[in-house]
């Protein structure tokens, strides 16, 4: 509702019309000019339901944007193992390992527990916590099933590590293998 009065009458807006909860005026020259707002007015009740609407499906689809980019993180969380029926074993020297370059030596073997040869073997190093940059390394076959790589660990705490290999046969091999309480030095 909008109501233009000539200046000189009108004081202030409050006890203009009963039942008005709120009025904005706008000075000109020679008028005022007060807009009244009325809960009980459909067409404003609907515009204000359709912003405030607006202003939740906004604040939604951030929080749900906000979520997926966090729980995509730094590093992949779905393992997809072709080779589920290859044990891997990893250690660490030094055992406990500490902050700095870790020697990492992958041992692959068969259900018989024969070495698995010829593989190649790379190994992404991350925290638990997301925000921290992984740590790569390429491991290199040292004896029949047994691959070496030193892997950078840049900070005390519980990593993980993926480890991905290409089997001779072709097979890709995906694990995730968890390393608690690396040492600060």
């Amino acid at each position: 509702m909008r109501l233009v009065v000539d200046h000189s009458r009108i004081e202030h807006c409050s006890g203009l019309l009963s039942g008005a909860t709120g009025c904005t005026q706008s000075v000109t020259s020679t008028q005022v000019e007060y807009h009244l707002w009325h809960p009980w007015h459909p067409q404003q009740t609907a515009q204000f339901q359709g912003r405030r609407l607006l202003v939740v499906a906004r604040i939604l689809l951030s929080a749900g944007l906000l979520a997926s980019i966090a729980l995509a993180g730094c590093h992949r969380t779905e393992l997809r193992d072709g080779a589920a029926d290859v044990k891997v074993q990893l250690s660490f020297s030094p055992d406990p390992p500490r902050v700095g370059e870790v020697e990492t030596t992958i041992r692959l073997t068969d259900p018989d527990g024969k070495p698995v040869r010829g593989a190649i073997v790379k190994l992404e190093g991350n925290m638990n916590h997301a925000g921290m940059k992984p740590s790569f390394a390429e491991a290199k076959e040292s004896e029949p099933g047994s691959y070496q790589a030193n892997l950078g660990l840049t900070m005390g705490g519980d990593w993980f590590i993926l480890v991905d290999a290409k089997l001779a046969d072709g097979r890709n091999l995906k694990r995730k293998v968890d390393l608690p309480g690396v040492r600060s030095r």
